[in-house]
């Protein structure tokens, strides 16, 4: 079985192949997929407990950062990367000043882009959906948001950077998986891809696609 991809869906029908004992193959990240000891499910895409460490240390060793805001959507793939995240910054000795949820579809940020503000955090951390991500960029350029926004996979994807535009110039963060590494199996993809679907892939699209395109 191959999919699905976002970690909330996966999470709900994995017992079910595991039953079976079909393998499935998914493109989700949220942490305890692979955590639950079942030998059926196999991922195409790190996991958060392998990127939120990446991100921690560049954080901190870095950048030297002594606190950050957290924001994080709340559903499955939020939850594991706000506890991921969370967890790493612990270890470190960065604070975490403000653990923001915010909601799936959410349209307006304007006030958590306030509640930010007024935290003067050394760094922000978005974990959010690709549209959310976009609308969140938005209002904080437009609220003047000068604190360095950093984020994951889905903060940094095409789409993001399609919908947010200039908002979303200096934004920083830790990419697993992306259609522009300078990668002759990669660009070979990329390439198929664009040419059959008329648009480079995201993120998800390159976690989903089907080897076949490869």
């Amino acid at each position: 079985m191959l999919g699905p991809i976002y970690s909330g869906s996966v999470k709900v029908n994995m017992a079910l192949t595991q039953q079976a004992e079909v393998p499935q193959i998914v493109g989700a990240e949220a942490a305890d997929i692979t955590q639950q000891g079942n030998p059926w499910v196999f991922r195409t895409a790190f996991g958060q407990q392998i990127s939120m460490p990446k991100i921690a240390n560049y954080l901190h060793d870095r950048l030297k950062v002594k606190s950050v805001a957290l924001v994080w959507v709340n559903n499955d793939f939020g939850k594991g990367g706000r506890d991921s995240f969370a967890k790493e910054m612990k270890a470190r000795g960065i604070e975490v000043v403000v653990d923001l949820s915010t909601e799936q579809g959410q349209v307006d940020f304007g006030s958590d882009v306030i509640k930010l503000k007024s935290a003067k955090a050394d760094a922000i951390f978005v974990y959010c959906n690709e549209e959310e991500s976009a609308r969140f960029l938005i209002e904080a350029k437009r609220q003047g948001i000068t604190t360095p926004l950093f984020g994951e996979t889905t903060l940094l994807s095409q789409k993001v950077v399609d919908l947010a535009g200039p908002a979303a110039n200096g934004v920083r963060g830790h990419v697993g998986l992306s259609a522009d590494a300078p990668i002759p199996a990669i660009e070979e993809f990329t390439k198929k891809f664009t040419q059959r679907y008329n648009y480079r892939p995201t993120i998800t699209a390159s976690k989903a696609t089907p080897r076949s395109t490869w």
